[in-house]
C-alpha cells in the first residue's frame, strides 16, 4: 500500500527528474542553434530583457526552424539531449513542448510552468 509519505517521496523524485530533463533540453536547444544564432536567456534575466529577447528576429527565426522538416531540427535537438536512444513518446513530447515554449515569440515568458507545459504538450 502506498502511504502519503511514500507518495510525496515519489512525487519529489519525479519533479527532480522532470527539472533535470528540462535543463538538458534547454541546453540542447541553445547548443544546437549556437550563441551566434540565439544568445542565451535565463529566467533570472529581467522581464523586459526576456520580452525583448522573445520579440527578436533571431528568436523568431529559430522558432520557425523548429518546424522545418527538411532539416529535422527538432530531431537533431532531441538527439543532442538523448543521444541515438529510442525515446518514449512522453519524453519527446515534453522536450518539444519545452523548445516551443521557450522560442514561441507569441508567448510572454520562458518560465516553464506545469500548466503551460500541459497546454503545449496537447498540441504535439
Amino acid at each position: 500500500m502506498l502511504t502519503q509519505n511514500s507518495f510525496l517521496k515519489i512525487l519529489k523524485q519525479f519533479r527532480s527528474t522532470r527539472g533535470t530533463l528540462a535543463s538538458r533540453v534547454r541546453e540542447g536547444l541553445f547548443s544546437y542553434f549556437g550563441e551566434s544564432n540565439l544568445f542565451r536567456i535565463t529566467t533570472s534575466d529581467t522581464p523586459s530583457e526576456i520580452a525583448k529577447w522573445k520579440k527578436s528576429a533571431e528568436v523568431a527565426q529559430c522558432y520557425k526552424k523548429l518546424f522545418d522538416n527538411r532539416n529535422n531540427v527538432l530531431a537533431k535537438i532531441l538527439e543532442k539531449v538523448f543521444g541515438k536512444n529510442l525515446l518514449p513518446d512522453a519524453h519527446s513530447a515534453y522536450a518539444i513542448a519545452i523548445c516551443t515554449t521557450i522560442l514561441n515569440p507569441k508567448g510572454e515568458g520562458i518560465q516553464l510552468s506545469e500548466e503551460l507545459m500541459k497546454k503545449n504538450s496537447m498540441f504535439i
